[in-house]
């Protein structure tokens, strides 16, 4: 690799690494606006460290073949801030692009949709809060969080930026950890939103259109300090005016709630500086507890205390706001979690109840074929939208026959019953898993590549295989309960993938219906060669898509 850096003012930098590709390309796309004017002296060896740092970065990239984990748009007038952010990106393995304008944002955006966007809060304001609006009122880009990184701070700004559909505002400097472990956040958050529109549309396309938001009404509020004292002089200084039921707790009363059937929606917990930080640990205890694991939950924490922040959004906190917040902002962030929370519930409640009986099977509660299609083509579309990959799996359950000869149909569904069970424990909650046929499974899992894939098909290989099922016996017009032993029972799995930039890309001219059955169609032939193998065993289908 060679950097060629004029030792004078030039019109530009020039930029000759020794390899080609697309590491050469984009970094010769950032330093041609990189003049001397736009580059401190003191910047000058952070620059060479920097890029020198994200070309053997994307060299590492290209040889794992590319398994970013999201896309990310920085938009940054100054080259030195767009060539630091993407080496911070870059080195967290996700898929970086960048503009020096918002106009040229406004081109990305809609030729590439990003995952999230990077936005500095320096750039023309009116322009920063018109590109904020306009991507939220765009039904493609509304889930895309927007983050602005500014050096101004005042509470009118943070509002208008948050009241234009900015997701944060992280004042500079912001210290790598936080701002990842924010991203991280964010990205969990906009998966669950993804999916609630995804299984709408699902629904709707089955010709089922009732209302999916009922009425709200007042939401659940624990606020949590260290004792009831700090607690209730921190709720009346931020909660004026906002119209829910706001409760003051310590720390300790609490942790004592938590199993209390009507637990909070949104916990907003005040975190010291102390080590170690004990509404860290109360955090930690709320996302382990089956009864609040899905409440939303603000941090509020001391000034300049970022590690403090980047912990508690690794350990499951949706926001994060500063000490000496107003009370505006507060509640301005709060309807944003709440909202967000009940939409979490939506999507749950739809998977449990499997929306209607039309589309769910009697026997096993899993979804059936007339669901399982129509979800799997509009899996299908975001993928091709969103150029990310997608796994399709077809599971049969080995010598089912046998087992329905020997004991019977009663302890056959038990056994399809337990098996389904096992499927959908092990599975995530935006993967589909259905009941194809017979003893047939289809799953379904989205942006999921090739070795992910291969890993999840196996994972199910061995939670089918590894404990018996048939615990407790039932009886059959062939056997008494008494006879029939704990089963162990196996499945053969065949994969299929679409959309992986190495073995099955997408391609322009693909038409979504064929490709759809295709996929179907290679899972299937997976399938036999995985009983022709021996069965209890994955076999990857070759390119389909």
């Amino acid at each position: 690799m060679r950097l060629l850096i004029p030792e004078k003012p030039a019109t530009g930098l020039r930029f000759l690494p020794a390899t080609q590709g697309p590491a050469r390309q984009q970094f010769q796309r950032l330093l041609a606006t990189a003049t001397y004017d736009s580059l401190f002296p003191g910047n000058r060896k952070a620059l060479l460290t920097s890029v020198t740092k994200n070309l053997r970065i994307k060299e590492m990239q290209a040889r794992k073949g590319s398994q970013m984990q999201a896309k990310v748009l920085i938009v940054d007038a100054v080259a030195t801030n767009r060539i630091m952010l993407t080496v911070t990106f870059s080195a967290a393995f996700y898929d970086v692009a960048s503009a020096p304008s918002l106009d040229a944002a406004v081109d990305r955006v809609h030729a590439s949709p990003p995952d999230l966007v990077i936005l500095s809060g320096d750039l023309p304001q009116n322009g920063t809060f018109e590109f904020c609006k306009s991507m939220k009122s765009n039904a493609a880009l509304s889930t895309v969080p927007i983050v602005m990184i500014t050096e101004k701070d005042s509470p009118a700004f943070r509002l208008q930026a948050l009241r234009a559909g900015a997701e944060d505002i992280l004042s500079k400097p912001v210290a790598d950890g936080l701002l990842l472990a924010r991203i991280r956040s964010l990205l969990r958050a906009q998966a669950t939103t993804q999916e609630l529109r995804l299984r709408d549309g699902t629904s709707r396309a089955l010709g089922f259109c009732e209302d999916a938001y009922g009425f709200s009404g007042p939401g659940r509020i624990a606020l949590v300090a260290t004792d009831l004292t700090d607690a209730q002089h921190l709720a009346g200084t931020i909660t004026a005016g906002v119209a829910h039921d706001v409760h003051a707790h310590s720390i300790k009363s609490a942790m004592g709630a938590l199993d209390e059937q009507n637990t909070p929606d949104v916990f907003v917990i005040a975190l010291t500086n102390s080590e170690p930080d004990p509404g860290l640990r109360l955090l930690a205890d709320i996302r382990a507890r089956a009864s609040t694991r899905h409440a939303a939950i603000i941090v509020i924490t001391a000034a300049g205390c970022q590690h403090t922040a980047a912990d508690a959004f690794d350990l499951g906190a949706d926001d994060a706001m500063p000490d000496g917040v107003d009370a505006a902002e507060f509640a301005l962030r709060l309807t944003t979690q709440l909202s967000r929370k009940r939409q979490s519930d939506r999507l749950r409640e739809t998977m449990r109840s499997g929306a209607q009986a039309a589309v769910t099977d009697p026997l096993t509660g899993l979804y059936n074929r007339r669901y399982a299609l129509p979800h799997l083509a509009r899996i299908m579309e975001t993928a091709m939208r969103t150029d990310k990959p997608f796994a399709v799996m077809i599971a049969d359950l080995d010598h089912f026959k046998s087992i329905n000869d020997r004991f019977g149909h009663a302890v056959g569904d038990a056994v399809l019953i337990d098996v389904a069970q096992r499927l959908r424990r092990n599975l995530r909650a935006v993967d589909l898993v259905a009941r194809f046929g017979g003893e047939e499974f289809l799953i379904v899992m989205p942006n999921t590549g090739l070795k992910a894939a291969r890993t999840a098909a196996r994972r199910l290989c061995s939670a089918v295989q590894e404990t018996p099922v048939m615990k407790n016996p039932v009886a059959s017009d062939i056997q008494p309960a008494s006879l029939v032993p704990p089963l162990h029972v196996t499945i053969s799995i065949g994969v299929a993938i679409a959309g992986d930039p190495d073995t099955a890309p997408f391609l322009p001219d693909m038409v979504q219906a064929d490709t759809v059955a295709r996929l179907l169609d290679a899972a299937d032939q997976a399938l036999y060669k995985a009983k022709d193998k021996g069965r209890n065993c994955v076999r990857m289908s070759r390119p389909a898509a």
